[in-house]
């Protein structure tokens, strides 16, 4: 067991205020003149970024050391969080770095692996290794960023793992014109929202961005000298927001989603999918006028993107790696002077076995700036491997 405080300056750089020197601006070099100036105001309230951390760890061996356990439990408390604040500008800076937050993080990690079998010339080696890890912000010095928390990313509210996803509540289609609605702050559909910093309540929490359970299980297999591994690996517990791609309009520069095969077309269509029509000057015309609404008739479909349409699961399990290995026998390495030799074909991210439908082939575990990527290729390779 251990227990610590480790601290950390974090993205600070000043408490007191930074003076700089420099040549003043004259027409004349005999009017010039040596002035000082104020690069950063005095931040005297500047403290380092504080976590208290307990662990508790037991290692077990069982069965003659073939089948090992190792358990690591933790708590950890962080004080002090630095971050930007925004501020009236007084004092002449309307972004002010400040101590604004404390949060909380638990978990539990625990690895089972050894070779449970072994039998002649074969042999089984495995490793299983799982993790839950849990985070909450339970003192925040600044309203929520709404933005930030219905952006790919996520962002830090109250009460929420440090970076939470949040979403526009979804109303459904328009029955006429295949428009998006949503539910507003007086619980009626409607396709304008202005979000404020204090509206966090209208929206519904999908999740953290960042996975709670993570593992992995890793398995060699050998026979005399060849030798088989594979690994697997998981994640769960995360959301994600789809890229925004839906618009109500195209151009010729755009390259459409496949989503846009499923659009609302014709009235009734709204029973059966939830993807909104493709707006023209006409229709988009009727939808001001029949709405009452000042706003572009865009706008509706900009907040469908941040929407609980469209949001998906993270969870993910994917075939990694499979390497196959033969080592080559020491009576034919010797003729040629070698210590050892081996023959190895790999290949990585074979497969996906398991991943949320609506990802339509995007790879869950790589994010781009917070969403999804294109899935990484497969990748074959065979090598020679000497040593002299």
């Amino acid at each position: 067991g251990s227990y610590g405080l480790t601290a950390s300056i974090g993205s600070a750089t000043n408490a007191l205020p930074v003076f700089y020197d420099q040549i003043s601006r004259r027409q004349l070099l005999k009017d010039q003149e040596v002035q000082t100036y104020i690069s950063t105001l005095q931040n005297r309230k500047l403290t380092w970024e504080k976590s208290y951390d307990a662990n508790i760890g037991l290692d077990l061996r069982f069965f003659k050391n073939k089948v090992n356990l190792t358990v690591d439990v933790y708590n950890r408390n962080i004080y002090d969080l630095l971050g930007n604040l925004n501020t009236s500008g007084i004092g002449g800076e309307s972004v002010k770095l400040a101590n604004y937050a404390e949060m909380s993080s638990k978990g539990l990690e625990f690895t089972v692996s050894g070779s449970p079998v072994t039998a002649g010339d074969f042999k089984w080696t495995t490793n299983f290794n799982l993790a839950f890890n849990q985070t909450k912000i339970t003192k925040l010095d600044a309203l929520p960023n709404i933005w930030r928390a219905v952006s790919a990313t996520g962002g830090a509210v109250l009460g929420y793992p440090q970076r939470g996803l949040f979403s526009v509540k979804f109303a459904g289609l328009d029955p006429e014109y295949g428009y998006p609605t949503f539910y507003g702050t007086d619980g009626a559909a409607t396709t304008y929202i202005r979000l404020q910093d204090d509206d966090i309540d209208i929206l519904k929490y999908e999740g953290p961005t960042d996975p709670t359970t993570t593992g992995g299980f890793f398995n060699v297999f050998k026979y005399k000298n060849f030798s088989l591994s594979t690994l697997f690996k998981f994640s769960a517990g995360n959301a994600l927001r789809l890229a925004p791609s839906i618009a109500a309009s195209y151009s010729d520069m755009t390259t459409l989603s496949r989503d846009v095969l499923n659009r609302w077309i014709l009235p009734g269509d709204e029973k059966i999918t939830n993807v909104p029509a493709l707006l023209d000057p006409v229709t988009a015309a009727s939808i001001l006028s029949s709405t009452g609404s000042t706003t572009n008739a865009r706008y509706p479909y900009n907040l469908y993107n941040y929407s609980t349409e469209r949001v998906v699961s993270g969870n993910y399990i994917k075939l990694s790696r499979i390497t196959a290995s033969y080592d080559i026998p020491k009576r034919i390495t010797s003729k040629f002077k070698m210590t050892n030799a081996s023959l190895i074909a790999a290949c990585d991210n074979v497969a996906v076995l398991y991943a949320d439908k609506r990802l339509n082939g995007e790879d869950p575990e790589f994010f781009s700036t917070g969403g999804v990527a294109l899935p990484v290729p497969t990748q074959f390779t065979l090598s020679l491997r000497i040593g002299f």
